[in-house]
């Protein structure tokens, strides 16, 4: 189509080069500027249907899937020195796992960590409230055949007595640095960046996860 529109311009073009009566110059100015007015909102509309290919349709499914269930690591352990602490979750064959389904995420006060589809469970560890600001930038994870370890970079050489508080100790100091996030949107962003940036058998895993999820939800609420 548009190249048809390109033609009718250029043909329009030439008979107003050759046109001698101002009349008929003004009639084929006035086409002129109907078949440029008419290019425009062709390509203006082939813009907008490139966008909306371009734009990341998983982002948009995922939002509109339900929450994935997690199952709750609560088995842990964890050593420190001046520098930082360290945290092991033991989670045998882990190693084997796609790197892609182990996400995690540290902030200044809290960790969480993410495993999809590990011996066909969803596994999640989230340490809220810990007991002495870490820098989140620096803090890392590494993973090993049989565990993986959480390093939590210390922002001073203090000693922590604990890992963390039951209760959020900043909750009323006003800090907005140091006050909890909310964790659940933590996690759905780390799930977002984990299927955004995972190849498709990572994908597949979530969304089957997803369904599985769904499913659960559905018969819960019929039982």
């Amino acid at each position: 189509m548009s190249e048809e529109i390109t033609k009718d311009l250029e043909e329009l073009e030439k008979l107003l080069e050759i046109s001698q009566r101002e009349n008929v110059k003004k009639i084929i100015l006035g086409g002129i500027e109907l078949t440029k007015k008419k290019m425009t909102e062709e390509n203006k509309t082939i813009e907008e249907e490139k966008k909306k290919e371009t734009k990341p349709i998983e982002t948009i499914e995922l939002e509109k899937k339900p929450k994935l269930r997690f199952v709750n690591i609560t088995s842990y352990s964890y050593t420190q020195d001046t520098s930082a602490v360290t945290i092991y979750v033991k989670l045998p064959g882990i190693g084997k796992l796609n790197k892609k389904n182990i996400t995690s995420e540290f902030k200044s006060n809290r960790v969480l960590l993410l495993i999809v589809d590990f011996n066909g469970k969803n596994h999640k560890l989230s340490l809220p409230n810990l007991s002495k600001p870490i820098d989140g930038n620096a803090s890392s994870i590494k993973i090993k055949r049989n565990r993986i370890e959480l390093i939590l970079k210390k922002t001073s050489k203090e000693h922590w007595q604990q890992l963390r508080y039951k209760k959020n100790p900043y909750k009323n100091l006003g800090d907005e640095k140091e006050k909890d996030e909310d964790p659940q949107a933590g996690m759905m962003n780390l799930m977002k960046k984990m299927y955004q940036e995972g190849d498709d058998q990572t994908k597949r895993m979530i969304a089957e996860s997803w369904t599985k999820s769904r499913e659960e939800k559905m018969k819960e609420e019929l039982d």
